[in-house]
């Protein structure tokens, strides 16, 4: 009788542990149906934030728009409490054309997936036959210094016997030039400094008067001319990146160069508006050089952390592509549960802030609101947006305001967040 109870109990347990197997595994597909299916985006945002209650504040809607006219129709206002309650807006679900307001999706990604120690790193490695191997992160600081740095480096670990200097040999390694560029930047950005080929190595992010277009030549030349005023000529091969990553004989690790810290990086993505950090971030986050890729990665945890992302189309991290689509709705969500989580702090202090620190600090805003915003700007031909955390009367608010084909869109933005200061009167 005992043994037929044990069994019977070994049977239930066997059983039971398949069922919460089954369980877990329902919820994976779900995932996968739902959240992470665009024809499925109107189930999950109605089932997340069709129950939140919205209290819309009339008085600041109407002067809204009041302020934006008959130009209403260029612009999307999404206004959440602390709470992350909508009390005003304007078109919030329209698609719009973000400008460098993407950053702020990138940089909340990065925070999420990477270390609070994260760096760039560029290494030099030295296999057993004597070749060197220099390989990169992205670093967007490295310029004639570091080269230096390096060349001395090796040479320092190189034989001193004239002959083994003679046949010195260097390896560089880069990705292939159809991830150095998102397809949908224009030939004309791809020119200019702030456009440049994101690449592993990057000397002065790819900028110097414009964008080094074949950056992995231009860092063999720099490298061939230190070498040269030492009097010492190497074989300098660009190899392709992942023959480097997927090797399982990199040589020994003999010299390292840490990029500045991940805060750092963050405000120069964000404070500073700089393109190339931005989507080196992305690159970093999703672990994925090719940006299509990477895109899709970061719209994926956008809907896994449950940000309402209907009509979001991701083409960069920076935002200078054309393509980009987002909402005000969906941005605004976006720091409210950004400011739920713990690394909020270092996400706001990279942020630009009115009247004192990045792309704000010499924007032409009444006086009233210096110190009191915190947030990142945008600008592209025709287009402006700027989303952050609003300090008010009654707290703070979050706000994001894009205007896509506007005129004088600094004067309208400045009276928007003007009028957005006084919520005492909504209740």
């Amino acid at each position: 009788m005992k043994t037929s109870r044990k069994y019977n109990i070994k049977i239930f347990l066997r059983y039971f542990k398949l069922l919460l197997i089954a369980l877990v595994l329902s919820d994976y597909f779900y995932l996968n149906k739902y959240i992470f299916n665009d024809n499925n985006i109107d189930i999950i945002e109605k089932r997340v934030f069709g129950k939140r209650k919205v209290e819309t504040c009339v008085p600041l809607n109407n002067e809204y728009l009041s302020i934006l006219g008959s130009k209403s129709v260029f612009w999307s206002i999404t206004t959440l409490d602390k709470y992350g309650s909508q009390i005003a807006g304007v078109n919030s679900h329209k698609p719009m054309i973000p400008a460098s307001n993407q950053k702020l999706l990138t940089t909340a990604f990065a925070l999420d997936k990477l270390n609070n120690d994260f760096t760039l790193k560029t290494s030099v490695y030295k296999s057993n036959n004597g070749v060197f191997h220099i390989v990169g992160n992205g670093d967007p600081d490295i310029d004639r210094y570091f080269i230096k740095k390096i060349t001395n480096k090796i040479i320092e670990q190189s034989s001193i016997n004239d002959n083994n200097l003679d046949n010195l040999k260097i390896h560089l390694y880069e990705v292939s030039s159809y991830k150095w560029w998102p397809s949908s930047w224009t030939s004309y950005d791809r020119y200019n400094i702030y456009g440049p080929p994101i690449t592993t190595l990057a000397f002065t992010s790819n900028a110097q008067s414009s964008a080094i277009q074949n950056p992995p030549q231009f860092i063999r030349n720099i490298f061939l001319e230190e070498f040269d005023s030492k009097g010492i000529t190497p074989n300098i091969l660009v190899k392709n990146y992942s023959r480097f990553v997927n090797s399982t004989k990199k040589g020994e690790l003999i010299y390292n160069i840490k990029s500045a810290p991940f805060l750092s990086l963050l405000s120069l993505a964000n404070s500073e508006s700089h393109n190339y950090t931005a989507e080196v971030l992305l690159r970093q986050a999703s672990n994925n050089w090719y940006v299509e890729n990477a895109s899709k990665r970061m719209l994926g945890w956008l809907r896994y952390k449950r940000i309402p992302v209907k009509n979001f189309d991701l083409y960069d991290g920076s935002g200078l592509s054309r393509k980009n689509r987002v909402t005000t709705f969906g941005l605004a969500h976006l720091l409210k549960f950004v400011s739920n989580q713990d690394y909020f702090s270092r996400f706001k202090s990279s942020l630009a802030i009115v009247g004192i620190r990045g792309t704000l600090r010499s924007v032409n805003f009444d006086q009233s609101l210096y110190g009191k915003f915190y947030g990142k700007t945008g600008t592209l031909s025709g287009i402006r947006s700027i989303t952050g955390i609003l300090n008010t009367d009654k707290g703070n608010i979050f706000i994001s305001i894009i205007g896509n084909n506007v005129n004088e869109p600094d004067y309208i933005i400045n009276k928007l967040l003007l009028a957005s200061t006084f919520i005492k009167r909504c209740g």
